[in-house]
């Protein structure tokens, strides 16, 4: 009983070299001890391919990136990616899933979404980073023509739990013009206009109520 083993590259390579001599694939396969679907396989892809296509590929066909979910995901990607130019990823990514027609669909993540716009070639050109020029820092004469806002980083606070502190001041006194700590681990743009507005109101508002108006 004859064996059939894999072929080689070598064998592979003179398949396609007696096929180009005219050979017929039942006599290929004689001369190397192989199966004719054997030979006829690599023929067809020399043939289609070239000498490149005699290459053994291993494991399974390539397919596409979003191949496991329905192909009406990768169409709303396509679409959205025509109506909005500019979004990343993430962006496309929470798009979709408010669709109506893929309510309820299993989605990709926002990497496999990355992933499906490069592989589409659809992501966008980012423009090379250059540096600002800066306007002088103005000259502190005076209290109060400057005001600096810091945000400090979360703290946990025993019986409260996460704040965040923000502090104003002014850096020609040194004075700490106003503070607010937020219940939140994270301060919003609310937040900051808080912090301003009261401390507009101490140092303006407040004194010209309380000893009338100069």
């Amino acid at each position: 009983m004859q064996v059939y083993h894999s072929t080689t590259l070598q064998q592979r390579i003179e398949i396609w070299e007696r096929a180009q001599r005219n050979e017929t694939d039942p006599q290929i396969a004689t001369a190397l001890g192989l199966r004719v679907v054997t030979v006829r396989k690599w023929r067809r892809r020399a043939i289609r391919y070239g000498r490149p296509g005699l290459a053994c590929v291993m494991g399974r066909p390539a397919r596409g990136v979003l191949s496991h979910f329905a192909p009406t995901v990768g169409q709303a990607l396509r679409e959205l990616r025509q109506t909005h130019p500019g979004g990343g990823p993430k962006t496309l990514r929470l798009e979709i899933a408010q669709a109506p027609r893929l309510q309820g669909q299993p989605l990709p993540s926002s990497s496999r979404t990355a992933a499906f716009l490069k592989a589409e070639k659809l992501t966008r050109r980012y423009e090379r980073h250059t540096t600002l020029s800066q306007p002088p820092a103005p000259l502190r004469n005076a209290p109060h023509l400057e005001w600096e806002l810091d945000a400090q980083g979360v703290r946990h606070v025993s019986g409260v739990g996460k704040v965040s502190i923000l502090n104003l001041g002014d850096p020609y006194s040194h004075v700490c013009t106003g503070s607010q700590t937020c219940l939140k681990s994270k301060a919003d743009t609310a937040d900051y206009q808080l912090v301003l507005r009261r401390a507009f109101f101490a140092l303006w508002v407040a004194p010209r109520t309380e000893f009338g108006s100069r």
